[in-house]
């Protein structure tokens, strides 16, 4: 064998080492940093769950009520809410144990919050329930309430209509929360897909949009157009809520088919209206409540629902019902019932246990909400109802009144939803 054959076969044993060394450094480097990054997931997942179990009170076992047979109910935990005694000296709730940062004997320490509780509580019977009944003009109607304001100008030579959104004033809404943030979908009543959205103005209810929007339309369907202005609530972790609609045919600002040069119209502002329902036009809920002081459990019981069909049929092969548990105007989680084939009559039998102390009910509220899935997936919201402490319909008031009226007792009553 000579040296000429011997350098050849050096060289390719060189050269293979040399690209294979850097493969697998880079492969290490990956393992390592996936193998990092998959603990770390890991340990911040269980450092979440112990956080949630510190904070979370256990829930106890409670009776199921004779109507609802349901073997296990829906288990709902609210967090701890303190209440402040006049002083606003220490909290204190159901679930805390009798030591505090005062010295004070048990004996002591319950007689104080005893009396701190006669004095908070408000006996159901003097309240004067039309104080408390929907205002329309502050968003007692199904949807809402407030104004828009727009302005048009229909370019002849282009054959494009403008719709200048300059703004809202006084938006109220029946979402949960006290202020809104709403923002504005813009549309010609004709056109099925184009949709314009704005920005999402949060924190109040007179929103400045100043936008515009251009849609392609010929002098021939001038006569038969409207402008579609949707204005919404955004919540970021719920569902959206429609404050209100309006549809404006382009002939009452003097646009129509007729023209033979520019038209702009001056600021036009026109109040809101609520959606039309499409659909189920009268669908009820026979819900139930209970409240157990001894053992701090608020119970509501989902029995049944009445559908009656009408010539909406392109969706809908069963229905569910969806509880939203908010306290203070703030949504905590979510339960569903199991789904039921939609008929006229739906039997759902399913209940809600809510471990609650009694010095928190001024601040809980309960949305019900009638849902149904299609045949191919995705949902729809049918109604909704409400009751609770801020409830804004009279049926969820009285419901809501019946049974601190009358604890340990099961309250039945039929709510009509609303869309």
């Amino acid at each position: 064998m000579t040296d000429n054959e011997v350098l050849p076969k050096s060289t390719l044993q060189t050269l293979s080492l040399s690209v294979l060394l850097p493969i697998i450094v880079a492969s290490g480097l990956l393992a390592s940093a996936f193998l990092f990054f998959f603990c770390r997931c890991i340990a911040l997942r269980r450092r979440k769950a112990r956080q949630l179990a510190e904070v979370t009170p256990s829930v106890s076992k409670t009776r199921s009520i004779s109507v609802i047979r349901a073997d296990q109910p829906i288990q709902f935990v609210v967090p701890t809410i303190p209440v402040y005694s006049e002083a606003a000296e220490d909290s204190f709730s159901e679930s805390e144990s009798s030591a505090n940062r005062y010295s004070l004997s048990d004996g002591e320490d319950h007689m104080r919050r005893k009396s701190i509780i006669d004095r908070l509580h408000i006996d159901p019977t003097e309240l004067e329930q039309a104080l408390y009944k929907a205002d329309p003009g502050r968003g007692g109607s199904d949807t809402g309430s407030g104004r828009v304001s727009f302005s048009l100008h229909y370019n002849i030579l282009c054959q494009q209509l403008c719709v200048r959104l300059n703004g809202a004033m006084d938006l109220t809404s029946n979402n949960s929360k006290h202020v809104t943030s709403p923002f504005a979908k813009v549309a010609l009543a004709s056109e099925k897909s184009l949709k314009f959205v704005t920005k999402v103005h949060k924190k109040t209810a007179n929103p400045v949009f100043n936008e515009s929007f251009v849609f392609n339309v010929t002098p021939a369907h001038l006569v038969d157009e409207a402008v579609k202005i949707t204005i919404w609530d955004y919540d970021r972790f719920s569902r959206k809520f429609l404050i209100g609609q309006i549809i404006y045919p382009l002939i009452n600002s003097g646009i129509d088919s007729q023209i033979s040069e520019d038209v702009k119209t001056n600021d036009i502002l026109c109040n809101l209206q609520p959606k039309p329902q499409r659909g189920h036009q009268n669908v009820e809920l026979l819900l139930t409540l209970c409240y157990n002081p001894s053992t701090a459990v608020l119970t509501l019981g989902v029995l049944k629902a009445r559908i009656i069909p009408t010539e909406d049929k392109e969706r809908g092969t069963a229905v569910f019902v969806k509880v939203s548990l908010y306290v203070r105007n703030k949504l905590v989680r979510t339960k569903k019932t199991c789904s039921k084939k939609k008929t006229s009559d739906v039997e759902f039998s399913d209940s809600f246990n809510i471990q609650l102390p009694q010095s928190a009910l001024s601040n809980v509220d309960l949305v019900v909400s009638l849902c149904d899935n299609a045949a191919f997936g995705g949902k729809r919201v049918i109604g909704r109802t409400q009751v609770g402490a801020h409830c804004l319909t009279d049926q969820g008031i009285q419901h809501w009144q019946d049974m601190l009226s009358s604890p340990k007792s099961t309250s039945a009553q039929w709510h009509t939803l609303k869309g």
